[in-house]
């Protein structure tokens, strides 16, 4: 999807940028909502990098000690695992946040291996669905020779930490660039969308329709009923903001429920 995960503006393909991290539920949600879209136009994402809570520890950290009480945790678990089920993911919210450095360290290994999608995939199906520690570098290992990454090669990458200073830096021109959560999605190149048209309706103006995959759900709407596609959790959640061919930090365009 999208190259592997780099991003491509070419001819009249629509480009978007997605920061995620593996801890955040509504990622994994805005994820099968944007392989829909990519599934029926010709959109290019770019998948990047953004630490949501540097300050979890390595070891985790108990979700309800971050929502305030344990009847919370479970309020807010139950919604998310809802919505996820309208999404048709299995999702299950872990008890523990897993620190996700090692985990993004390990994507943008697989990105440079070209495997990039397969693996983006796996971390969140790994953490949200198999209730497994993203956090442990065995894990992400492990996960990497499921998917066709060169595990030996990532185990060294994480051990020697070679891709941690890029994690960083990738999160800090985001943070400068007014990403503050995620999922934080954004239109690049000059669309010149209607001003609040959202995701969905600069994709309807600007894409031609594509067939569906093969062996794809025929069932699936068409790309010109795709505004009827169900999208509760990532139209209350994403933040988009569209770049029309302004300079970085440009003024958001788009509301969440547009999307």
């Amino acid at each position: 999807m999208g190259g592997s995960g780099t991003l491509h503006a070419m001819g009249a393909r629509i480009a978007i940028v997605a920061y995620s991290d593996y801890v955040c539920p509504w990622c994994y949600i805005g994820l099968e909502r944007i392989e829909r879209l990519v599934r029926k136009f010709p959109v290019d994402v770019e998948w990047r990098p953004f630490e949501l809570h540097p300050e979890t520890p390595p070891g985790g950290a108990d979700l309800s000690g971050r929502l305030g009480s344990s009847a919370r945790a479970a309020a807010y678990a139950n919604n998310i695992v809802v919505l996820a089920g309208e999404s048709g993911l299995a999702m299950r919210m872990p008890p523990v946040v897993a620190n996700s450095h090692l985990a993004l360290e390990a994507a943008e290994f697989a990105r440079e291996r070209g495997g990039f999608d397969a693996y983006h995939r796996a971390l969140f199906r790994a953490y949200f669905e198999q209730a497994r520690d993203i956090g442990d570098a065995e894990v992400l290992c492990d996960l990497a020779r499921e998917t066709g990454v060169d595990d030996q090669h990532l185990r060294d990458a994480l051990a020697e930490r070679r891709y941690s200073a890029l994690v960083d830096r990738m999160t800090e021109e985001a943070r400068a660039d007014e990403v503050l959560s995620t999922p934080d999605v954004r239109l690049l190149g000059r669309l010149s969308p209607r001003r609040g048209a959202g995701l969905r309706g600069v994709c309807e103006r600007h894409a031609p329709a594509v067939g569906p995959p093969a062996g794809g759900d025929l069932t699936e709407p068409s790309a010109r009923s795709i505004a009827a596609i169900p999208l509760p959790a990532f139209a209350r959640m994403a933040r988009v903001v569209v770049h029309d061919g302004l300079p970085s930090g440009g003024a958001p365009n788009a509301r969440p429920e547009q999307l």
